[in-house]
């Protein structure tokens, strides 16, 4: 109600700052968008980052879904798009006076998954239900009560 006292925090921004390899962002409103992106990002061989915006009911009465809608734009319809390019895309999202860029806004085509960097599950094929086998705990849980 009193407008907001914290410091801004861009999540775009931190992002883009990190060994992202995929960075999108979209609106909460645009199902289409976000199953496009939530598909890219799956797909994509490496950490996945995804920048959900929503508008609160509560404290913006519509105010801020204006102004995402008057500055939300596709990405791959700003001048000077390079989805491989991450400096460049970086500036096209922080440059928020002239919009919102949404989408995939970068991504790495030389990104590997973690489980391809680590050298000691080289040559090793296993299938995701080993990597994630569950184990029968409730006898060493019954200890602890």
């Amino acid at each position: 109600p009193s407008g907001v006292v914290e410091d801004d925090f861009d999540p775009i921004d931190f992002a883009f700052s990190m060994p992202s390899s995929f960075i999108a962002r979209e609106f909460s409103e645009d199902l289409d968008g976000l199953i496009k992106v939530f598909e890219e990002a799956i797909k994509h061989s490496g950490f996945s980052y995804i920048d959900v915006i929503q508008n609160c009911p509560t404290y913006d009465k519509g105010r801020m879904y204006n102004y995402f809608h008057e500055r939300k734009k596709n990405a791959i319809d700003i001048e000077g798009y390079d989805i491989n390019n991450r400096q460049v895309m970086r500036d096209i999202c922080l440059d928020r006076q002239k919009h919102i860029p949404v989408g995939v806004l970068y991504r790495d085509p030389e990104s590997e998954a973690f489980y391809d960097r680590l050298v000691q599950r080289k040559n090793v094929s296993t299938e995701i239900c080993e990597e994630v086998k569950k184990y029968e705990i409730s006898k060493l849980l019954s200890h602890l009560r």
